[in-house]
């Protein structure tokens, strides 16, 4: 018969409530996760986070002018956000994004209409470009509005310019309906396909009005082929842009206040603090009568003697943070990531990297500022460029060659300037090592390089013809003026010995002009 085992004793169930905060409030979001609540665990709202509340990519656009001011203000106080802006405007469009024509009269159109394309007369097209990205930098969005001039009013006969305008000009909060349907969200007018029709833009800037009665502070419908905005959106739908420091501009604030504690301490440090005791039943004190000494009246550094008796004490002065260099380092570097940028950018502080380094991180940084000139900047120059087709065609300063539309000429290329070398032998040998693989083409080097093929094949061709009528051939062209030397011998010989044929006589002219 099998042995009974004894009851077990009953056990007394406790039940304890988990609090939140600690080990507690893990476990309780690990079983809360586990139990099926959420499936995916950072969607849990834990007590130790803040609410989180979203939003439309539109909705918190009312708050845009205000980052906007922020911004404006961290540009004029702070140096180095300043810098972080030019340096963005510098890498992207430098001296400007040209365009590669082929047909060498549009060409000197085009470079004649590039001195007054600006509407103020500040800059030339290409400064346009710099300025305009400064701006989109700074306040997250700029404008450009493409005029048409009447006959007479340009000298190059193209009746086109820009006019920059600041983001104030399109009002945040500018909503309604249009009679035919159509929605005005921030000033931004869609139709029914979601297309921008017109932008509806304050004729002058709202913060410089100054109550002249000459001037309507009422929006104005622009068409949209009249308008460039220049912004990234944040997010796909977005319609107006935020300034590019946004994230910073509370550390700049605190980093100001951190270095103002600094300057305060020097201050105090540099200054001496005496504090003295007097001898018991002594009425005389420092600078009595008798000629006791008082501090007060001697210099830093100076030597002063002391009765018997007094006990003098300096104050201890607060050191500086030692931590102040790392502290102003990672600042920077912030400030460097807020614009797409690094610290050495920021700071022209190149002390602690190597050449290598500095390659790696502007590999890093060129890619960002060429993702800007490609989708932002270039936007802007072909709606430029096809502007200036159409209006120089009508004006009858330019036509298609034969058997050509204007719409031919719409595709263009166009060419950031050089970026420069850290070690122009090397990198240079790299290119044409390059281009004897086939890896690249002489073209795309030269592009790279910022410059053009077709200039520089043109004025090779010139130096070489100038320097056979001079009698001077460089060691650089030697083997080209060999291989032209071979090919005269095989052509019948010049009536005019002595003189260069007409074509390169004329760009011999053309080239003495433009040194000129």
């Amino acid at each position: 018969m099998a042995a009974r085992t004894a009851p077990k004793a009953p056990q007394k169930i406790v039940t304890r409530k988990l609090r939140p905060g600690g080990i507690r409030g893990v476990i309780r979001d690990f079983f809360a996760a586990a139990a099926g609540k959420v499936y995916y665990k950072a969607a849990h709202q834990s007590d130790r986070m803040s609410e989180v509340e979203d939003a439309g990519p539109n909705s918190h656009n009312d708050e845009i002018p205000v980052l906007r001011a922020r911004s404006r203000k961290a540009k004029a106080n702070y140096a180095f956000f300043r810098q972080a802006i030019r340096q963005v405007a510098n890498n992207a469009v430098g001296y400007g994004i040209r365009p590669v024509i082929a047909d060498q009269e549009l060409e000197k159109l085009w470079n004649a209409w590039v001195a007054e394309a600006d509407a103020r007369g500040h800059f030339d097209f290409y400064g346009l470009q710099w300025h305009a990205v400064e701006a989109m930098v700074t306040d997250g969005e700029v404008l450009l509005r493409l005029r048409d001039r009447l006959d007479g009013d340009m000298v190059s006969g193209v009746p086109l310019q820009l006019q920059i305008l600041e983001a104030d000009h399109l009002p945040v909060g500018h909503n309604h309906s249009e009679l035919n349907g159509n929605y005005v969200l921030d000033g931004i007018e869609r139709n029914a396909i979601d297309r921008i029709v017109r932008y509806h833009v304050l004729p002058r800037h709202p913060l410089d009005w100054r109550g002249r009665s000459s001037t309507s502070l009422t929006p104005i419908p622009v068409p949209a082929e009249d308008i460039c905005h220049l912004f990234v959106p944040e997010r796909p739908t977005s319609e107006r842009g935020i300034p590019w420091g946004a994230t910073i501009l509370d550390s700049m604030e605190m980093f100001s206040e951190y270095q103002l504690a600094e300057v305060a301490k020097k201050s105090i440090t540099s200054k001496v603090t005496t504090f003295y005791t007097r001898p018991i039943n002594e009425e005389a004190g420092f600078g009595d009568e008798d000629g006791d000494p008082n501090f007060s009246k001697y210099e830093m550094g100076a030597a002063v003697e002391v009765p018997e008796g007094y006990d003098v004490k300096f104050a201890e002065m607060p050191n500086t943070d030692p931590n102040y260099e790392a502290y102003v380092r990672t600042v920077l570097s912030e400030v460097g990531v807020a614009f797409g940028l690094c610290f050495e950018l920021i700071t022209l502080d190149f002390k602690n990297i190597t050449d290598r380094s500095y390659r790696a991180i502007m590999l890093q940084v060129t890619k960002f500022v060429e993702s800007i000139v490609y989708h932002v900047i270039c936007r802007l120059n072909r709606k430029v460029w096809m502007r200036f087709l159409k209006n120089a065609a009508v004006a009858g300063v330019w036509k298609p060659a034969a058997g050509k539309r204007i719409e031919d000429y719409y595709a263009i290329e166009f060419m950031m300037p050089p970026r420069g070398h850290v070690h122009p032998v090397q990198e240079i040998q790299a290119l044409v090592e390059a281009i004897k693989a086939g890896l690249i083409s002489r073209q795309q080097a030269a592009a790279e390089m910022g410059v053009n093929t077709l200039e520089i094949d043109l004025q090779n061709k010139v130096d070489i013809d100038r320097g056979q009528l001079l009698g001077i051939v460089y060691s650089v062209f030697s083997d080209m003026v060999t291989a032209h030397h071979e090919r005269n011998l095989a052509t019948p010989a010049n009536d005019n010995p002595g003189k260069l044929p007409p074509d390169a006589t004329e760009e011999i002219s053309t080239d003495q002009q433009g040194s000129e």
